[in-house]
């Protein structure tokens, strides 16, 4: 009697465990089919598919290159100001004789070599590239504006 208890019990166990398991399994169907409902209504479809613009509208380059060009000549005129108003190096024989009261007893001349001559020669012609390039560069903001 004992054994046929056991095997009940036994059998009861595993029905038992096979009914948890089936009932897991019919909650998991409910909530997928629940899921693929809601899913439905958050569907969307493309009624006009997207034009794309015939002119480009942003960045404007030219009035981004234009504003940049003014925007290193103005802190550059700011920096010379600035550097000049700061330099106490005397040049002149007249800045000298408003510092120091004594008077100047002589001068020593600029003595220019040739590389000195080269160099000066050289930094013009820099100025001369620069000042092209951003005439050019003017022009070619211009020229893309209008």
């Amino acid at each position: 009697m004992e054994q046929q208890y056991l095997s009940l019990v036994r059998d009861y166990n595993t029905t038992q465990k096979r009914y948890d398991e089936t009932l897991e399994s019919l909650m998991d169907a409910r909530s997928a089919v629940e899921m693929e409902q809601l899913q439905r209504g958050k569907t969307f479809t493309v009624m006009d598919p997207a034009n794309y613009p015939e002119k480009e509208t942003a960045p404007n380059r030219g009035l981004i290159i234009f504003i940049g060009l003014i925007a290193a000549l103005g802190i550059s005129i700011i920096f010379a100001t600035i550097a000049d108003f700061t330099d106490t190096a005397i040049n002149t024989v007249d800045e000298l004789l408003a510092a120091v009261p004594a008077p100047v007893l002589g001068l020593i001349p600029v003595i220019e070599t040739r590389g000195d001559v080269k160099m000066r020669r050289v930094r013009k012609a820099i100025q001369y590239m620069l000042l092209v390039a951003t005439g050019v560069a003017i022009a070619v903001y211009f020229i893309m504006v209008f």
